[in-house]
């Protein structure tokens, strides 16, 4: 099974659709053994990348305009540049410590 495709990006449903892609509306459609609860490991694994990637392009925007800011000599630019990458991985870890946390709780 290609990973991206089939077992991550592409294998997840919205619980409720008005809710949007927060972690905690996210579901899987396909899994191995006990993956379609929604507390398993398998679904903390798979689901946690799917919002991870939904942070890419604050990740992408903020290195851009980084690295433009190096170009072009302009410390303010470089400073709001990474500056947009942390806050990006702030989210990123955000999702990924409480769900591992969780995780941890439900299966010891």
């Amino acid at each position: 099974m290609e990973y991206a495709g089939s077992y991550a990006l592409f294998n997840y449903r919205l619980e409720n659709p008005t809710l949007g892609l927060e972690y905690s509306n996210l579901r899987l459609i396909r899994a191995f053994e006990h993956g379609l609860y929604h507390s398993s490991s398998e679904a903390g694994f798979v689901l946690v990348h799917v919002d991870m990637v939904k942070h890419s392009g604050e990740l992408v925007e903020g290195a851009v305009t980084a690295l433009e800011g190096c170009g072009e000599l302009d410390r303010e630019k470089f400073d709001k540049g990474i500056l947009g990458v942390v806050r990006a991985l702030e989210k990123v870890n955000k999702v990924m410590d409480g769900t591992f946390f969780l995780l941890e709780i439900q299966n010891p």
